[in-house]
């Protein structure tokens, strides 16, 4: 009796052959269930949706600035531009920093960028759309999506040869006051530095004087003139506001006196803000409603009669090389604050009070897109006619 074994107490233990085979079971259970949550996919998912989250966001703020000026943040072209990260560098980026911090508390950025924001921006047909090329879905219009709705945002990079529907309401871009209905695009007028130019009747501006225009060059390699006069007699006998990045300068010319203010911010990537005062023989110009220089100049008085060019022909190689926009004259030396104004609300503001009303000598918004003509909207009448086909681009 003692030695025998009780079958209640003896136990047979699992062979390796059966162990092998719960683990076998068990990891292909563990496969379909990784199959069926795909991590990755989930991940993917959950960065798309920060995505679509952003572009709304950008989408509504540049919406908001658009009602609140009447025009797009400068700077957003047909092309489309990454968005910069106001912590890194903006070179080769459109800043828009002016949403911040009034319609965004701060610029999105893509979860997997490390560079720009990782978004992008472009107009097409009278449309913004707001793009997120890192998007792990792929192409997918979304976020106010409608052939009536003035601004569009995009997932992903929108296709090569896609040709977006154009907006049937009015846009915001150009313009003026707060928005509105039937707002008009806002064009610019781009020079191929040779022969292309403007012309119009002959303004005189003496003592006391202001010009206001926006520009984005096309060429860094040789001078370009803003305003100017055919009419006098050799190189000394003209007139000229010009840009010289070739020189460092942003130079003055007249029948007396040349005076060059040192500059070298120059870029071909970005539209920019320049204003020139003149009042009692002093010489000042900003840039981005910032002053880069002053200077003493002795003659009293600047007649023009030319736009993107002096001396009619193109030959002094100084025509303009790129695009202007609301180019403006005024028979008063404007304020730091109308200067503030002129660049905060950009191009096509047309709620002008006090100087930047009563003042103006003449304005040319070229937002006519069409055509061989430029209306001066100031009420003088100083129509510009296009000669050589100047280019109508959108801004």
């Amino acid at each position: 009796m003692l030695n025998k074994k009780s079958s209640s107490v003896y136990q047979k233990a699992f062979t390796l052959l059966e162990v092998l085979i719960v683990v076998a079971i068990v990891a292909i259970l563990a496969g379909i269930v990784i199959v069926a949550i795909n991590p990755s996919k989930q991940l993917g998912n959950a960065r798309d949706s920060q995505r679509k989250s952003d572009i709304g966001s950008i989408f509504t703020a540049i919406n908001q600035y658009a009602v609140d000026y009447g025009h797009y943040p400068i700077g957003i072209s047909s092309t489309p531009t990454p968005i910069c990260d106001p912590a890194q560098s903006c070179s080769g980026s459109i800043d828009l920093s002016a949403l911040i911090p009034t319609y965004l508390i701060g610029m999105p950025k893509d979860p997997m960028s490390t560079t720009d924001t990782g978004y992008s921006v472009a107009v097409a047909n009278s449309n913004i759309y707001v793009e997120a090329p890192m998007t792990e879905i792929g192409f997918k219009n979304q976020f106010g999506y409608s052939s009536t709705t003035p601004i569009v945002a995009f997932a992903g990079a929108i296709p090569a040869g896609y040709t977006p529907p154009a907006a049937t309401q009015g846009t915001p871009s150009g313009g003026g006051g707060n928005g509105g209905s039937q707002q008009q695009t806002n064009y610019a007028l781009q020079f191929d530095g040779s022969t292309q130019h403007v012309t119009i009747s002959e303004v005189s501006l003496e003592n006391v004087f202001s010009v206001s225009v926006w520009y984005k060059l096309n060429s860094l390699s040789h001078s370009s003139t803003i305003i100017g006069n055919s009419s006098g007699a050799g190189a000394s006998g003209y007139d000229a506001l010009m840009l010289r990045p070739d020189q460092g300068t942003i130079y003055l010319l007249t029948d007396n006196q040349q005076v060059g203010i040192p500059y070298t911010s120059w870029d071909t990537t970005t539209w920019h803000h320049l204003v020139l005062l003149y009042n009692a023989g002093h010489y000042s110009v900003y840039v981005d409603d910032s002053l880069i220089g002053d200077s003493s100049f002795g003659d009293s008085a600047l007649s023009i009669n030319e736009i993107g060019q002096y001396a009619t022909g193109g030959g002094n190689g100084l025509a303009f090389d790129g695009s202007l926009d609301d180019l403006r004259l005024y028979s008063t030396e404007l304020t730091t604050g109308d200067i503030s104004a002129l660049y905060n609300n950009g191009v096509g503001t047309e709620s002008e009070s006090g100087s930047l009303g009563t003042d103006l000598i003449a304005h040319w918004k070229f937002d006519e897109g069409t055509g061989i003509t430029t209306a001066d909207s100031s009420g003088n009448g100083n129509t510009g006619t296009l000669v050589n086909s100047p280019t109508w681009v959108t801004r």
